[in-house]
């Protein structure tokens, strides 16, 4: 009878619990989806070259960028963002858009910096110390707004985003960082992310990642009610990296990847991962990808 038990009680683990292959052996910073034809995701590299994946794993060309670094890349449907720096008379900070076979089209300067970009839909804009930027086709840019509240926004610009401040992380004049809306909810919470480690915005949901205590290594999963503002639950993760929402699941890291329920972090699937931390993960269909510690790209079937 123990010993049925015992089978029984394994077979329901392993049902919650997945493992990964490798799916190449180029090394990886990032990944992102495609809504190309033919391309189910892209991955990046912070050196410059990018790597365009089939639907079967397979490479189907790739393209490097003379800039110094990569910071991210975002997808806004039919081109992709390439935030980077960039080295031309002096290092400044560099938006490259690019269409669906890799070709620039645009290139955006900014010699005294960005603190963060966004991008929602076809709407792309930057933010430069408080002055909030919309970029135009052909390198052109438009003032939107030159005394911006906010270092970071989620969400289309034009239709009450939710917009953030950054921390203050010097022992002698901390502040938390913040985010708000206005209109309708009109909320304002404070978060413990650090630097450009932002909030995103999950449905019903502002999930964050941050830490227990100021300056503190325990970090955490945040999730707060983006209709009230009022937090639905905290919980505590080990060396927790990773924060994406994929439809209405929440997708973060710990010990291992996992897929939960975003207003109660309840585990709906265990990815385990050799190599932490996780610097990047996606969802494609019913399969996992992410970019593990030593930047090799793995995939896992939930």
């Amino acid at each position: 009878m123990k010993f049925y038990l015992f089978i029984i009680l394994l077979s329901i683990s392993l049902s919650s619990h997945t493992y990964a292959h490798v799916v190449t052996d180029k090394l990886m910073s990032g990944i992102i989806e495609s809504h190309q034809k033919n391309i189910a995701y892209i991955g990046w590299t912070m050196q410059g070259q990018l790597y365009w994946f089939n639907s079967n794993d397979k490479i189907v060309y790739q393209k490097e960028y003379e800039i110094i670094r990569l910071y991210d890349v975002f997808n806004s449907g039919s081109a992709y963002y390439l935030l980077a720096s960039k080295h031309t008379e002096n290092v400044a900070d560099t938006v490259l858009m690019i269409n669906s076979s890799g070709n620039i089209s645009s290139e955006w300067r900014f010699d005294n910096g960005i603190t963060s970009m966004n991008v929602s839909g076809h709407n792309a804009t930057v933010i430069q110390h408080r002055t909030l930027i919309t970029l135009q086709p052909h390198g052109k840019t438009s003032l939107k707004d030159d005394s911006f509240d906010a270092d970071f926004i989620l969400g289309d610009i034009n239709n009450n985003p939710i917009k953030c401040k950054k921390p203050d992380l010097h022992k002698q004049s901390y502040q938390p960082g913040i985010c708000s809306r206005e209109g309708k909810s009109n909320w304002s919470v404070t978060g413990q992310w650090r630097n450009a480690n932002w909030p995103i915005w999950c449905g019903d949901y502002l999930i964050e990642k941050g830490f227990y205590k100021h300056f503190s290594k325990d970090r955490f999963i945040k999730v707060t009610s983006t209709q009230n503002g009022e937090e639905v639950i905290t919980k505590k993760v080990h060396k927790g990296q990773v924060v994406n929402c994929t439809g209405s699941r929440v997708l973060y890291s710990g010990k291992s990847l996992f897929l939960a329920e975003p207003q109660t972090l309840k585990t709906i699937k265990k990815v385990s991962v050799k190599n932490l931390p996780v610097w990047s993960a996606i969802i494609i269909g019913t399969a996992v990808y992410y970019v593990d510690g030593i930047g090799k790209l793995n995939k896992s079937i939930l």
